[in-house]
């Protein structure tokens, strides 16, 4: 009954195949059929015609093969447009990550020369970028490793600006680079919900586990508009928590450059 249903429905609403479809029986196989069917057969004591319940049970059949197509067609293209590739499984790891300070110091052989990779882990966990393989929540220190390989720099050597830039870039996190005498106007940006790496040198900072005079990435996650304070995180503070600067504090971290540096900031 409901393949009855069916049948009628799409019939009436598919004048066109039964159009169609009797024309080609009519024009090709007519002759044919007629050859080998009966003019009439006998039911109930009633003669009807062979050629006209041939031709509405192709027709109807037809119509249910077209119907039936259409839907099973309809559900492939539903199932291959949905899949968005290797993108969506990676948006879809990397919503499971929520941002968080990160510190450097957390065993690794570098781990006093990986500013550079915890302030990259930071920005890529804002900023949505592609994460490394090895990153996880609860310890850093093998991804950091890993962005360290990846720049090509041995575990003595510091990350450069331009290792920065071009990691955040390869990760998906595009940025402006802002140097010398157009670094503090970096904070603009900051205020209009940018994120930043800082190239700036150990002892501006309070509270790190560090000499002072030696070039130093942080990383600028935030601004508090009511308070007008910027949040700050530095991967060698002591207490490996974030904190608070007023915007001439930023400006001193922004503009004091270890010696041989100039001031460098990544909004991002």
């Amino acid at each position: 009954m409901q393949v009855s249903s069916i049948t009628n429905c799409s019939l009436r609403g598919l004048p066109r195949y039964s159009n169609i479809l009797s024309d080609v029986i009519d024009s090709e196989h007519t002759a044919f059929l007629r050859s080998v069917l009966p003019e009439t057969v006998e039911t109930d004591g009633k003669e009807h015609s062979t050629m006209n319940n041939f031709t509405r049970r192709f027709v109807a059949g037809a119509a249910i093969a077209s119907l039936a197509t259409g839907a099973m067609a309809g559900a492939a293209n539903a199932t291959t447009a949905a899949p968005e590739g290797a993108d969506t499984a990676q948006a879809s790891t990397q919503a499971q990550h929520k941002f968080q300070y990160i510190s450097q110091v957390q065993g690794q052989d570098s781990q006093y020369n990986d500013c550079g990779p915890a302030s990259i882990l930071m920005a890529l966990l804002q900023g949505g970028g592609k994460l490394p393989s090895n990153y996880s929540d609860s310890d850093q220190s093998a991804a950091m490793s890993q962005i360290r390989d990846e720049a090509g720099r041995g575990n003595s050597e510091f990350l450069q600006s331009d290792d920065v830039a071009t990691i955040l870039s390869n990760h998906g996190v595009k940025g402006t680079a802002h140097v010398n005498g157009e670094a503090t106007n970096s904070i603009e940006q900051i205020k209009d919900g940018k994120g930043a790496v800082v190239l700036t040198q150990t002892g501006v900072i309070e509270g790190e586990d560090a000499a002072p005079g030696y070039g130093h990435f942080v990383y600028i996650s935030g601004y508090n508009k009511d308070k007008g304070t910027f949040t700050v995180n530095d991967p060698l503070k002591t207490s490996k928590k974030s904190y608070q600067a007023t915007e001439t504090q930023l400006t001193n971290i922004i503009t004091t450059s270890a010696e041989g540096n100039t001031p460098w900031v990544y909004t991002v």
